[in-house]
């Protein structure tokens, strides 16, 4: 080479070196990189197994998804991350340094998603090609925006006809079309009361029961028809907040956690909150709000005492005990007739107000319940 000489690179890359014999040319010549590539080998449904899918469609009741991902190389030996994430359900990419990982997502809920992948060059930041794969899952019936807004309407509706009712009640002229509605309200009350019991398999029916037999009890109690009418309608949402109890709770086949009772409990204030904006009803949520109060004051939610329950609520509190032991429950069968009024006799002053227990012993003794005993009888013991 010689000294204080200038070399020079031109566009092509080739560089001109000053030496003794002349001006040597050098070209420099390196390996093609290629960037490797992302690919999704298998998606695994629950145990339903799909090769190179291009989309999934996932039925309302799967629980578990797991995507198995690779980093397809060609003879690279940098170190390059794996990128990945599903939209609407990951709030962040996730990185790793594995060339081939398996990702798992359980109990989805209903929409759509889009899983990305992509290669980083953690060097360059170069990344390649992204590879996608859309991901749609069936929503339940409680994850449709239309559910609510049916639960809304109904109880708009509700609203509406309870306030066309009692604007109509003095009106002596529309007695007859009071009559009608009244039949009608009751029947758009039940409808909704029975879209409460839907969500709880193990409890179907219990509203209207509970109904009933508040409307009995009110009865004994000497209550005009009027009122008794009033009582039952009210007695038909006493359950109306387990809509937002969650089904894993609501439903689930066995005693609750202390955590799942407390979410379980939360159904009265959340059922009096729904119904305590109807105006031309105010008494509608104190079925709802009230009905696990204790007489002693050890109830919930508020711990009302003694005559501070409302008088409906303590019908309710009395018919509602009497139905949950005088039917099956996921955790017992039912009981028989006598240990139930045992059970409601001895809770008479503690748990449930002595006056309304008074009006079901008049309604056990005049056989109001016998033609419902239809529990077993408890097993005789064998003579030694």
């Amino acid at each position: 080479l010689s000294a204080n000489t200038w070399n020079w690179l031109d566009s092509d890359g080739a560089l001109y070196m000053p030496t003794r014999s002349g001006v040597s040319k050098f070209y420099f010549f390196g390996p093609s990189v290629v960037m490797p590539r992302a690919i999704l080998n298998s998606v695994t449904v629950d145990d339903v197994y799909y090769e190179h899918p291009t989309g999934i469609a996932l039925p309302r009741d799967a629980r578990r998804i797991t995507v198995d991902i690779s980093e397809l190389l060609f003879s690279d030996t940098t170190e390059y991350l794996l990128a990945y994430r599903l939209e609407g359900f990951d709030t962040e990419e996730i990185f790793t340094t594995d060339k081939h990982v398996s990702v798992s997502y359980t109990n989805l809920k209903g929409g759509s998603y889009t899983l990305r992948v992509r290669i980083i060059d953690p060097m360059t930041g170069e990344s390649s090609v992204q590879q996608s794969m859309p991901i749609t899952k069936a929503r339940r019936l409680t994850e449709s925006p239309w559910f609510y807004v049916l639960c809304a309407a109904l109880v708009a509706a509700l609203a509406a006809l309870l306030m066309h009712f009692y604007s109509k009640r003095q009106n002596q002229r529309l007695l007859k079309k009071q009559e009608e509605q009244s039949r009608y309200i009751s029947d758009i009350t039940k409808v909704f009361s029975e879209c409460v019991d839907m969500r709880d398999a193990y409890t179907n029916g219990h509203s209207a029961r509970v109904a009933k037999y508040t409307a009995m009890l009110a009865e004994k109690m000497g209550k005009p028809p009027e009122e008794v009418d009033r009582f039952y309608r009210i007695a038909l949402l006493h359950d109306v907040g387990k809509i937002s109890i969650p089904d894993a709770v609501l439903n689930k086949p066995g005693r609750l956690t202390d955590e799942e009772y407390a979410v379980m409990k939360s159904h009265s204030q959340r059922g009096f909150d729904v119904l305590k904006d109807i105006d031309i009803a105010p008494d509608l949520a104190l079925g709802a709000g009230c009905h696990h109060e204790r007489w002693d004051g050890k109830g919930y939610p508020r711990g009302l005492k003694g005559e501070e329950i409302p008088e409906v609520a303590q019908i309710i509190g009395v018919a509602d005990t009497f139905d949950a032991m005088f039917s099956t429950r996921p955790y017992r069968k039912k009981m028989r007739l006598a240990d139930v009024v045992a059970e409601i006799r001895r809770c008479s002053g503690t748990q449930l107000s002595p006056r309304v227990v008074d009006a079901f012993l008049q309604l056990v003794d005049e056989g109001a319940f016998d033609a419902d005993d239809t529990a077993p009888e408890p097993p005789v013991p064998a003579e030694d």
